[in-house]
């Protein structure tokens, strides 16, 4: 298992845990639904009239290979997966997830996806990931479109909860 694998695991065991301390009902996605429609989780909270929803879950990670911990301020945002495919913004998932120290912010997908277009300069494009603060970045080797977010800035502009 490499190293981002081993990450977004531990991210989600801390999810869980949360969504169970809740008493929430929780429904792993299977691979197909994880790959192709972008989602982790359906949480459903055990009270009437509350109806399901779609997590995907996002690890803290590093800015670039040469940082050892994670940032919790910037965040990577999908816009082509590694295939070409639509990236996560653009999945089926109700809600994101992104992981801080001991919660997780939560935003809605369609939400964030609205503020990233008009954050990010979708004309601009750079080669280093240190560039990649609201520019189009791809990884080398890879056919993904990929750009840095800072989550205070977003927490400034769009709703959000915190799920601890």
């Amino acid at each position: 298992m490499n190293d981002s694998q081993k990450i977004g695991d531990e991210c989600e065991v801390k999810f869980v845990q949360i969504c169970k301390d809740k008493s929430y009902s929780i429904k792993k996605a299977t691979k197909t639904q994880d790959m192709k429609e972008h989602w982790d989780y359906q949480i459903t909270r055990n009270i009437p009239l509350t109806g399901a929803c779609l997590v995907d879950v996002k690890a803290a990670k590093r800015i670039n290979r040469n940082n050892d911990k994670p940032d919790y301020d910037w965040t990577w945002v999908e816009i082509r997966n590694v295939r070409g495919d639509d990236g996560w913004l653009k999945g089926k998932a109700d809600d994101i997830a992104f992981e801080q120290k001991d919660h997780f912010i939560i935003v809605k997908r369609h939400e964030l996806r609205k503020w990233c277009k008009k954050k990010i300069d979708l004309k601009t494009r750079v080669s280093t990931p240190e560039e990649a603060k609201y520019t189009l970045y791809t990884r080398k080797g890879r056919k993904d479109i990929i750009s840095l977010i800072n989550l205070n800035d977003l927490k400034k502009d769009v709703k959000y909860w915190e799920f601890k």
